[in-house]
């Protein structure tokens, strides 16, 4: 885990995302946390929730794209650059938050403008 303000912890995002690849299913990346001693917020006998697992992989990610989907690839999971885009667009408009700007320097560091629509269809907005 790693601690952030207020004693709050996440879990690493790369462990989840690397786990989730290796055990296939967010129950058995629940077990294997618990084996290793991570915990839920809330119980310290019961697992990461299976949305806190997904949302700290998904940031991995949508912070490091490439290499996400060149080890998706090795893992046989391959889709098409257009199916791709869009389904890391829709994770970040969820994992980046509702912030127009922030959403908008994500884009342009990844050189995504031709898939902002994504975006504008998702939040409802249509510049």
């Amino acid at each position: 885990m790693i601690q952030v303000g207020n004693g709050t912890k996440i879990l690493d995002s790369k462990m989840c995302f690397d786990l989730w690849n290796k055990h296939k299913t967010l129950k058995r990346v629940q077990q294997e946390l618990l084996r290793q001693g991570y915990h839920g917020a809330k119980s310290e006998d019961k697992p990461p929730t299976e949305k806190t697992i997904s949302d700290s992989a998904w940031r991995y990610v949508v912070e490091n794209p490439d290499e996400a989907r060149e080890e998706m690839e090795r893992q046989g999971i391959v889709m098409e650059d257009r199916e791709w885009y869009e389904s890391m667009i829709r994770r970040a408009t969820y994992i980046l938050g509702t912030s127009r700007r922030r959403f908008e320097e994500w884009i342009n560091k990844n050189n995504l403008e031709q898939y902002e629509y994504v975006y504008q269809r998702r939040m409802g907005t249509f510049d």
